[in-house]
């Protein structure tokens, strides 16, 4: 991990934000303020690990999209949240503290894993950054409940930049949610 690893992941979610902002409205109204140094502390406590400091930059930004963790809210709330690459939505810190309880009762997840988005509104799937220390630090990796979970990714900075160029390039976009009739 790079000592820029923080500037990157604030550049990177700042155009997220810029992007959203202006196209994608209804998820830009979801973005929360950003946690604070207790929330991120309390997180830490529940995991034992450290969080890594392009994690802990993303969630100072913004303690994710939505409210508390609802699974079964109306789509159109879902539809709104889940604004990263594939459906996935950015979860606050409170948020990841539940789902890691959750997921450290499987037996393949590792308890270094700190989730940081889930599809919704299931949460059976969804994305880690490796607070393991060693060469796998501050990596996004995939779990799925289902049938695989891949530890091995790119920096968080790395996947922000993705997803802020897939968004900018129109390669990704937010479904909208529906009007109603």
């Amino acid at each position: 991990m790079t000592t820029d690893e923080p500037a990157r992941v604030t550049t990177a979610w700042n155009r997220i934000q810029t992007w959203l902002r202006g196209h994608a409205p209804a998820s830009y109204a979801t973005l929360q303020p950003g946690a604070t140094p207790e929330q991120l502390a309390e997180l830490e406590a529940a995991t034992g690990s450290a969080l890594p400091p392009g994690l802990q930059a993303l969630w100072l930004c913004s303690n994710g999209s939505g409210g508390p963790m609802a699974w079964g809210a109306p789509e159109e709330e879902a539809m709104a949240r889940a604004f990263l690459p594939e459906g996935d939505t950015f979860v606050s810190a409170s948020a990841a503290r539940l789902l890691y309880g959750f997921n450290t009762s499987l037996e393949f997840y590792d308890r270094t894993w700190i989730p940081f988005a889930a599809y919704d509104p299931d949460g059976f799937t969804g994305l880690f950054v490796n607070a393991t220390p060693g060469d796998n630090y501050g990596q996004v990796g995939l779990w799925n409940h289902k049938d695989r979970t891949v530890p091995e990714g790119p920096l968080l900075s790395a996947f922000l930049e993705d997803a802020a160029d897939k968004l900018e390039r129109g390669v990704w976009r937010p479904q909208p949610p529906e009007e109603d009739d």
